[in-house]
């Protein structure tokens, strides 16, 4: 059971924070001048790249915390606030200035490729992405678990490219108007599981002390 609800929260929070949905009409918007084939190239760059930099910090993540001087459940607290902000921008349906700010895209608009920037970093893996990241990584206390968060990434990158890959048969058979509801059901989940992060830092701030 303790498994089978790591599995849950590990893939529904990175794979919604990854925002595939969300970014369907931006990653239109920034390759409508792109053939197919340098579509599917850049669609596979940004996978691989979003993938490193996720596994990254799954790795190297905790490092950091003993680096700079503080615990996993500060972190918790700071994260769960950064994912609670961005789940609520979800909920309206509104593009998330953590991810990109409109600065940000229009450089991208004038990028011959996109790939890395700005849809790799940091529409996709952006502060928010790797913050869950590490959070995850740091309830990983087997291997288990550890080979669960390892898949959870691969497979919710390749389910991010498998989307961007049908972004235009996405957006005639669900329109706008589709992309928002389901962008609000996932900001809804995204809420729910922040507030878990940040209650669990609270909690285990309060015990340790």
């Amino acid at each position: 059971m303790e498994y089978l609800e790591y599995i849950l929260k590990t893939f529904s929070s990175i794979f919604i924070i990854m925002g595939p949905f969300s970014i369907v009409p931006v990653f239109i918007s920034l390759t409508k001048d792109n053939t197919e084939e340098e579509k599917n190239k850049m669609i596979k760059k940004t996978g691989l790249t979003v993938m490193g930099i996720c596994l990254f910090f799954a790795l190297f993540g905790n490092g950091f915390f003993n680096l700079f001087g503080f615990s996993i459940h500060s972190f918790k607290v700071a994260g769960g606030l950064l994912l609670l902000i961005m789940s609520i921008e979800m909920l309206h349906a509104k593009r998330s200035q953590i991810r990109q700010t409109e600065h940000e895209e229009q450089e991208g608009i004038e990028k011959q490729d996109v790939s890395i920037f700005p849809l790799a970093i940091p529409m996709i893996s952006g502060p928010g992405a790797i913050s869950t990241v590490v959070l995850q990584a740091g309830e990983v206390d087997s291997m288990i678990k550890g080979t669960i968060l390892f898949f959870a990434i691969v497979i919710s990158t390749i389910l991010m490219c498998l989307i961007l890959k049908t972004a235009h048969y996405l957006i005639q058979i669900l329109g706008r108007t589709g992309i928002n509801i389901i962008t609000r059901l996932m900001g809804l989940i995204l809420a729910a599981i922040s507030v878990e992060y940040i209650i669990q830092g609270i909690k285990t701030s309060f015990l340790l002390q």
